[in-house]
């Protein structure tokens, strides 16, 4: 867990600065972890934070704690390099993989995602599950992304 803060640097400009990190770990499974987790969010202030944050891999069990636990509170984000795995797992079922158009739509795409701007990346994925042709498997694929 960790808590940013502003900083002013000596030229003025104000910058995002971690302020404090914390490691949540326990020796067993992900329900063991819930509670941890729950109190070290209390300790570190989740009620009254300005914002939270909840960034996380695929996982479905960080997930499944995401969902019980912080989902009244906090924003949940799939960490890019996940998203952009699930991406490319996506391209290459949908187009080929070894094509040139799949690797030219998977890098617009990782682009548009890195910048913030999602929406044309899901309404090609829409699109393309909208096509009667497309194969079982690479539906399966392009749905779970």
């Amino acid at each position: 867990m960790a808590r940013l803060g502003q900083h002013r640097t000596r030229t003025g400009k104000v910058i995002t600065r971690l302020r404090q990190r914390r490691l949540v770990a326990v020796l067993g499974d992900i329900d063991a972890l819930q509670p941890r987790v729950w109190l070290e969010a209390v300790r570190q202030g989740i009620s009254t934070a300005p914002q939270v944050v909840w960034l996380s891999d695929g996982a479905r069990g960080l997930w499944r704690l995401y969902e019980e636990q912080l989902a009244a509170v906090a924003v949940g984000i799939l960490d890019f390099y996940h998203a952009v795995q699930y991406l490319w797992k996506g391209a290459a079922a949908w187009l080929d993989g070894r094509t040139t158009r799949a690797r030219r739509w998977f890098g617009w795409a990782r682009h548009r995602l890195r910048h913030g701007q999602p929406d044309g990346v899901l309404a090609d994925l829409v699109e393309a599950l909208a096509v009667e042709s497309l194969p079982d498997s690479a539906r399966e694929t392009l749905t779970a992304l």
